[in-house]
């Protein structure tokens, strides 16, 4: 379990953009922090709003009110209420995210929480003979600090989470791991003896077709897939098409010598790779790391994908047909799909010949995203790039036709592509160099 200190706290809570200067941000904190132990002292319940209370169950403990609660802490640090209104909001928000992801928080001169983890617990009392019973359910623990409260007060602080985040809590299952592998791959023991001893629970395949019927059957937080089983491109390409399982990271295992920045055949990229021979230490930070990303990424799109392919036709056809799957689950009419899909073959094709010249040695790279609001298409060449600007004020003018005539007479691009990209999509935009293009169709109509 990663350990935030108060430090990260204030760096994290200074980003919000409440307080001018760190030095208000610490001020707000250490009068939060002081104004909940004077509340307890005096016999109240302080609640926090979608986070839960902190109380002496010792006390009467009458609910502190939050708007009196607010004003208190303004006043003893000079801070407007409103002020103080958002940044407790905020601060509730943070320590509830990192919390939820499993995160120890440790606020020097409070308190440290953490999710207690009851199969971990149950393991501590076998090893120590203790006669326990432990609760299945996930617990919230907090540990009031020496010198938050004299020694009387601290062991009879308790916190108690409100009911929808008790529930959160409660419905974190342990993360799950699949590894996909090849037969006799003594290395697999390896791995699975480092991620169950971190409480994982793993699963292992040596076929794509038995990992596809396990991920069908159980629900799996991170998917390991190493190059070598067979046809392991397919199974990658099968992820990332499902809405339902792409938000599984996926991470690929490739044996030593690859060398990720040429592409010799189609790949549909994992969210991380790994080349051999490397630690199992490392692939289990890696992996740890990768959770993180994908869960605040998921906030952001229901859908990301990267593939990757040499400037050969046959290649093309794929990524214009792996592109139209895609396209099948985002939301957009048949007729939008086409006209989209159509751009994106242009944007493809222009790709290839100008950018690439053709050239097999040279890569092509497609990034696809999918937000509740909006697909975007960016397409990568290998090329220099071109002055792009003239081209893309002509197309959405509709003089492209005129200008095109123009340009094949002498010998340079003709613009037409752009034109026709610009009637399909909602918007066009290219890198500084204009060896990226970017198209982004609204699924709902913008808001004019």
């Amino acid at each position: 379990m990663q350990i935030i200190a108060k430090k990260d706290i204030l760096s994290e809570l200074q980003t919000k953009g409440i307080f001018q200067d760190l030095e208000k941000t610490e001020s707000f904190l250490e009068t939060f922090i002081s104004e909940i132990a004077k509340s307890i002292r005096s016999g109240y319940r302080v609640c926090l709003e979608n986070f839960g209370c902190f109380y002496s169950p010792s006390q009467k403990n009458t609910v502190k009110n939050a708007d009196s609660f607010a004003e208190n802490i303004a006043k003893a640090a000079f801070i407007d209420k409103e002020i103080v209104e958002k940044a407790i909001s905020a601060l509730v928000l943070l320590l509830k995210g990192k919390i939820l992801e499993n995160y120890e928080i440790q606020i020097e001169g409070f308190a440290s929480l953490h999710i207690e983890n009851p199969k971990k617990l149950a393991n501590t009392a076998k090893k120590e003979s203790k006669k326990v019973s432990v609760s299945q359910k996930k617990r919230l623990i907090a540990s009031i600090e020496k010198n938050f409260l004299s020694k009387a007060e601290q062991e009879d602080v308790q916190f108690d989470p409100d009911a929808d985040f008790r529930k959160k809590i409660e419905k974190l299952k342990f993360f799950s791991l699949l590894l996909v592998v090849p037969e006799q791959d003594f290395f697999v023991k390896t791995i699975e003896y480092y991620f169950e001893k971190a409480n994982w629970k793993v699963r292992t395949a040596s076929s794509i077709e038995e990992g596809k019927k396990i991920l069908e059957n159980h629900k799996h937080h991170l998917v390991i897939l190493d190059s070598r089983v067979q046809n392991h491109q397919m199974f990658c390409e099968e992820i990332k098409c499902r809405l339902d399982s792409d938000i599984v990271p996926l991470i690929i295992l490739y044996p030593k010598g690859t060398d990720l920045k040429k592409a010799t055949e189609f790949r549909v990229c994992g969210d991380e790779h790994m080349i051999e021979p490397f630690e199992v230490k490392r692939l289990f930070q890696i992996a740890e790391a990768v959770l993180r990303r994908v869960a605040q990424e998921s906030m952001l799109f229901r859908q990301e994908v990267l593939f990757q392919f040499p400037t050969m036709e046959s290649y093309i056809d794929k990524a214009n047909d792996f592109c139209a799957k895609l396209l099948l689950s985002c939301g957009l009419s048949e007729e939008i799909q086409i006209t989209f899909g159509a751009a994106f073959r242009e944007a493809l094709a222009n790709a290839a010949q100008h950018g690439n010249k053709y050239r097999r040695d040279k890569m092509l790279e497609v990034l696809y995203l999918l937000d509740p609001q909006k697909i975007v298409l960016s397409v990568t060449d290998s090329g220099p790039g071109f002055d792009w600007q003239g081209f893309v004020k002509v197309g959405q003018t509709g003089d492209a036709i005129g200008k095109a005539r123009q340009s094949y007479k002498e010998g340079r691009l003709g613009g037409l592509g752009i034109m026709l990209m610009s009637r399909c999509v909602d918007k066009i935009e290219y890198n500084d160099s204009g060896n990226v293009i970017t198209l982004t169709k609204y699924i709902e109509p913008k808001a004019q």
